[in-house]
Parts: C-alpha cells; structure tokens; sequence
C-alpha cells in the first residue's frame, strides 16, 4: 500500500475543500492530455500499418521500432482512435 501524500495538519476544511476541487481538475486535464495522446498514437500506428501488405512485415516493423508498449496494446489504440469520437464523449 501507498502512503499518502503528506498534507498540513492545520489546513481548515474550507481549504482542504478548495484544494479537493483543484487537485481533481488538474487530474481530469491530465487525463484528457493522456487520452489524446492515445488516440493520435493509435491512428499514426493505424496509419504505419495501411502501409504494409501483411501482418508480419507490420509485425517485424513493430518490434524493430522499440516502442515500449505491445502489439496487443498497439492493436487496442488503433481500435481506440477508430472510434476517437466515442471515446471523447465518454471522456
């Protein structure tokens, strides 16, 4: 388990209330950020692997590009930014 992250003891609650409120904005930005991040991997690799005639070729490109992340999480961002505008309304 974790530790928290150390807050002041003597923060009144309005205070702990204000900080509550801007904490999870920042998160949700941040996450808004990721999320496009993802969709614009998913539709460059979409568009790297429309340039190879079969799986394997793609495959051998893939691997010998040292991305830190799988084929299969490759094959789930492409899917992701197929359908980018459902994700953004779910987002």
């Amino acid at each position: 388990m974790t530790a928290l992250v150390a807050i002041a003891p003597t923060m009144g609650l309005p205070d702990l209330a204000d900080g509550i409120r801007a904490t999870w904005r920042e998160a949700k930005r941040s996450q808004i950020v990721a999320w496009e991040a993802y969709l614009r991997t998913g539709a460059m690799l979409g568009q790297a692997r429309s340039r190879f005639r079969a799986d394997q070729d793609y495959g051998r490109w893939f691997a010998e590009q040292g991305f830190e992340f799988s084929t299969e999480w490759a094959r789930r961002l492409v899917l992701l930014a197929s359908r980018a505008d459902a994700v953004r309304e779910l987002l």
